[in-house]
């Protein structure tokens, strides 16, 4: 069984068009692309290792460039500029294609909606990717999607915190650093 890797991968957008977005810090090859798909829980690692030898690295152009648009627009919203008409029609373009389906599924919880995708293609992942992006302009707050503070950092998030005052992409990744550094700087000037 082939291993993808996944821990490279940052999920901390809180929503998964922020996340696809993050990545693009990585190349996109197949592996990449199922890597971070078993790690947002969109693919089954078997069923990664099954999609591999089928999927064409010719039809990656099309995800890597709706990857692109996606960065570019969540920029924009961070800094409060409106989407502009090309990225809504490249967002209803990947909804208009077949998806998949709805199905329910009952758990030890209750009952959940799961949609059921076919990824007969690397594009095929666009599409729960482009309703939750849709989702996030049509149900989220645009003021709480911000950029890390970190400087060195490109990561967003969709802040989801009580008090809206989250400044970091993750604690453990830039929030440690940052408290570190101050700490470092206010011992330093004591001394």
């Amino acid at each position: 069984m082939k291993n993808f890797e996944t821990e490279k991968f940052y999920l901390v957008g809180n929503n998964l068009a922020l996340d696809f977005a993050n990545s693009l810090m990585f190349e996109l090859t197949r592996e990449n692309l199922l890597g971070w798909a078993i790690a947002a829980d969109l693919v089954a690692p078997e069923q990664a290792e099954n999609l591999l030898p089928k999927w064409d690295e010719a039809q990656l152009a099309k995800v890597s460039d709706f990857r692109e648009l996606l960065r570019g627009l969540f920029i924009n919203l961070a800094d409060g500029k409106k989407i502009r008409q090309f990225e809504i029609e490249a967002l209803n373009k990947i909804l208009r294609q077949p998806g998949g389906f709805s199905s329910l599924k009952e758990t030890p919880e209750g009952f959940v909606k799961h949609f059921e995708i076919e990824f007969s293609a690397p594009s095929k992942i666009l599409f729960p990717i482009a309703e939750s992006m849709v989702d996030l302009l049509c149900f989220g707050d645009l003021a709480y999607l911000r950029k890390c503070e970190t400087p060195q950092c490109v990561l967003y998030f969709y802040d989801t915190t009580k008090n809206h005052r989250r400044r970091w992409c993750s604690m453990a990744i830039c929030g440690n650093r940052a408290k570190a550094a101050k700490f470092y700087q206010k011992t330093k000037m004591r001394s």
